[in-house]
């Protein structure tokens, strides 16, 4: 009878165990491919800025990602926004947007996304 207790005790603390070791891994990955997208804005003032709604447009994408939350910083125009763990995809260009009640802003000039070269011609001299 202990024997089986303990045999499902250890069961469950295999079984939370697991499922602790996959969330870990899971944030450390989703964390080693964010990164934080910065754009600078120009604004009347600063709660302004804050208050505008920012779009990301992936390559010739027509539906737009919101980005959230934006962090605007600055004392005069143009101000500096950024939004946090934002995970890029390799190969592409995002532009942006602000938007207000009255509108959308054009996007803004393409930003591309792509990895260096690789390194070519590796030797010892």
């Amino acid at each position: 009878m202990e024997k089986r207790i303990e045999s499902k005790w250890r069961s469950k603390v295999r079984k939370i165990f697991l499922i602790l070791l996959t969330i870990i891994l899971i944030s450390s990955i989703t964390n080693a491919q964010a990164a934080s997208l910065a754009w600078d804005i120009a604004a009347p003032d600063i709660g302004t800025a804050r208050t505008y709604v920012y779009a990301a447009y992936l390559g010739s994408a027509t539906v737009p990602t919101i980005l959230s939350p934006v962090t605007c910083t600055g004392v005069t125009s143009p101000f500096t926004c950024s939004t946090p763990n934002y995970a890029p995809f390799v190969g592409q260009t995002i532009t942006l947007t602000a938007k207000n009640g009255i509108g959308e802003s054009p996007k803004s000039v393409p930003f591309p996304l792509f990895l260096p070269a690789i390194p070519q011609n590796v030797r010892l001299q």
